[in-house]
């Protein structure tokens, strides 16, 4: 993969004392399953916390990085060559054109980068992710609202994502123009910066194969909470609770504990509020009938569509409208 303006990040640096940064920042630690976790307050690119939404650095080769921990998600890409990545539970390859979030509070440690390698990470503060994936991705419902549970986690978590299948061109021309617009301090607004950080979650969340790890609430071996929340996303207009168990090879009943456990919420809040996202999105951005717009969210009968609707809203979709596109 191909990134042309990488150095606009500043040169990779190189062969970073660990000692040394210990002693000048006098990092803290825990002792997590037998392994001495530091707790990382500032960026390894930086000597100062950054205060800004998000940070991007490239990540320096031949130096040691320890076991530790952040209380922000961080975005790790490899851009040539291959990074491993250490958890409790499992070793992880990254190669080229692939992709790793890691939760807030989730330990890890990376081997080694060699010379011949390149990689860079995005780091996203817990306020910047709630405006990214909630407030700015309305449509998203559930899925959002998943990834973003880590703006109030406080335990220790092994919660991290691989996404392995990415179209690179894509990928490549969304994080060369984020870049771009990063390395301009002054004379670009934070709201194109955030719309393209925005562009590049939506591709990891629609274009990806997802390798999930949730090892804090569940067994390696089944289906984790993810793989139940892109099923929903994907098939919100026609599933029901029982043929979507038959898929994952669950009863109706474990299903819905399981997504109750991992979202707070039960089948038929996650299906209703996920519809009734799509419905007020193409209610203000779209001129489509109402009874058209209740059956492509997933609505058969318009009357009932348009009773929810006045309940969840406290208008109707024809006074929703109005309001919006006045």
């Amino acid at each position: 993969m191909e990134i042309s303006n990488i150095n606009l990040l500043g040169r990779t640096r190189h062969n970073i004392s660990w000692k040394k940064m210990k002693e000048k920042y006098g990092t803290s630690s825990e002792i997590v399953d037998g392994h001495t976790v530091y707790k990382f307050n500032n960026n390894y690119e930086s000597d100062q916390l950054t205060k800004e939404p998000f940070y991007m650095s490239r990540i320096p080769y031949d130096s040691f990085i320890p076991w530790h921990f952040h209380e922000y998600v961080e975005i790790t890409i490899v851009i040539h060559g291959k990074l491993e990545m250490h958890f409790f539970d499992e070793n992880v390859t990254v190669n080229a054109g692939q992709v790793v979030l890691v939760d807030a509070r989730c330990a890890h440690q990376n081997s080694i980068l060699d010379a011949s390698s390149s990689a860079m990470t995005i780091a996203i503060r817990p306020n910047a992710l709630q405006q990214l994936l909630v407030e700015r991705m309305p449509t998203r419902g559930f899925l959002t609202n998943f990834l973003s549970s880590s703006i109030h986690r406080v335990d220790f978590s092994e919660r991290y994502w691989q996404f392995s299948r990415i179209d690179t061109n894509i990928m490549s021309g969304i994080l060369t123009s984020l870049i771009g617009v990063y390395s301009e301090k002054h004379g670009v607004s934070q709201d194109l910066q955030q719309t393209l950080l925005q562009a590049f979650l939506l591709l990891l969340m629609q274009q990806s194969q997802i390798r999930q790890t949730d090892n804090a609430h569940l067994n390696k071996y089944h289906v984790r909470p993810l793989d139940l929340i892109i099923y929903m996303d994907k098939h919100y207009q026609n599933i029901s609770l029982e043929t979507m168990a038959l898929y994952f090879n669950y009863s109706p009943n474990y299903l819905s504990t399981k997504l109750k456990k991992a979202t707070g919420s039960n089948f038929q809040e996650l299906i209703q509020k996920k519809r009734m996202d799509v419905a007020r999105e193409m209610l203000k951005k779209t001129d489509i009938a109402v009874d058209k717009i209740a059956f492509n969210v997933g609505y058969s009968n318009p009357v009932y569509f348009y009773r929810l609707f006045n309940r969840v809203t406290g208008v109707t979709p024809a006074i929703y409208r109005k309001q919006y596109k006045s």
